[in-house]
């Protein structure tokens, strides 16, 4: 165990001095960064370099017949660190005596390699991009969470990029995948967001109002249902409007998919939660189990409650009229953003 724990921190730090983000990005450490590469790629070229080097050293160490012997790796696979090394030319690090420092040193490696590959927030320089379709043109071209920062004033946020739908760039604002998370909340809930971007959430009606207010972007919303179907619906100048608006939603015209168009009837309307009716007359946000732009009651309600398919309440769950009718609540669904031009 402990063999292959020093192999693992070695390789891993050895990893972390190497890599580095593609241009427009700054480095990880004081690595010189090839202009021509991307992020991508340089990556991948790494991944596939540990195991090999991790062969390569499993080579020039040796183990004791004694268990009390300690395991020992050598130059010149790699280079040890000088305040563990037994020195020269053919320099051995006694990796049972270092256990410890390396163990110290693993949680290092493996809080910088989440941040790197997983939020990738060190790799950006500034300023940071305003949305996905930034992150994807300067070449980060897979799916997953990312910090953004909108034009205007307001402190970054992470979202999710959709790097594989219909091209890509697209910002993820809402998914429902599984009914883990409680969409049945406060105004003040959904002005905020709330959720994890990797999993279930909604991502902020002010968040939404500094992304919409920057450029015209293009609604995109992939729903499926529990028989595997899977539908879209795409609309044109999507825009939310700010808290003194009461985020009122600005949508544009039906603009493609085979969902058919619920959302339009929608349009138009300020945002209602069940503690603030802001559609006049029925309080739907209550009736129908969401935060939504109510249109007494409408025909569209995807943060409505996770009812799991066909149900006998109407509207209450949800639901995409125009696709499965207002008894069908839906599996998964997706809503995200992209400029239009």
């Amino acid at each position: 165990m402990n063999y292959w724990l020093g192999l693992l921190v070695i390789c891993g730090s050895a990893f972390l001095r190497t890599a580095y983000c593609g241009k427009r990005y700054e480095a990880v450490d004081d690595a010189a960064v090839d202009p021509e590469a991307n992020y991508e790629d340089l990556l991948r070229a790494k991944t596939e370099v540990v195991p090999e080097k991790v062969n390569k050293m499993s080579e020039s160490c040796s183990k004791a017949e004694s268990e009390n012997s300690p395991t020992f790796i050598c130059q010149p696979q790699f280079n040890i660190p000088e305040h563990l090394s037994s020195g020269g030319a053919s320099a051995c690090c006694n990796c049972t005596s270092g256990l410890a420092e390396m163990k110290q040193i693993l949680k290092k490696v493996e809080s910088r390699v989440r941040n790197l590959v997983t939020t990738k927030k060190s790799c950006f320089a500034e300023p940071l991009p305003r949305d996905c379709s930034e992150v994807l043109a300067s070449g980060f071209g897979t799916s997953g969470k990312y910090e953004i920062k909108p034009t205007g004033d307001g402190k970054p946020f992470d979202v999710y990029c959709d790097m594989d739908t219909a091209g890509g760039g697209w910002t993820v604002v809402q998914r429902r995948q599984d009914g883990l998370i409680n969409f049945y909340r406060g105004y003040g809930s959904y002005r905020r967001g709330f959720g994890n971007v990797e999993e279930e959430f909604w991502l902020g009606n002010e968040n939404l109002h500094r992304l919409t207010s920057q450029d015209e972007y293009e609604l995109r919303i992939d729903m499926e249902d529990f028989e595997d179907n899977e539908v879209f619906a795409n609309y044109g100048n999507f825009y939310v409007g700010n808290h003194k608006e009461n985020f009122r939603l600005r949508l544009g015209e039906y603009i493609g998919g085979n969902a058919g168009d619920s959302f339009s009837y929608h349009g138009n309307c300020e945002f209602s939660a069940k503690d603030r009716n802001n559609g006049g007359g029925r309080n739907c946000a209550e009736e129908n189990g969401g935060g939504w732009w109510y249109n007494q009651c409408g025909t569209a309600n995807l943060n409505g409650r996770y009812l799991g398919g066909r149900n006998e309440q109407p509207y209450k769950g949800i639901v995409w009229y125009k696709w499965k009718g207002e008894n069908y609540s839906l599996k998964k669904v997706t809503m995200k953003l992209r400029p239009s031009s």
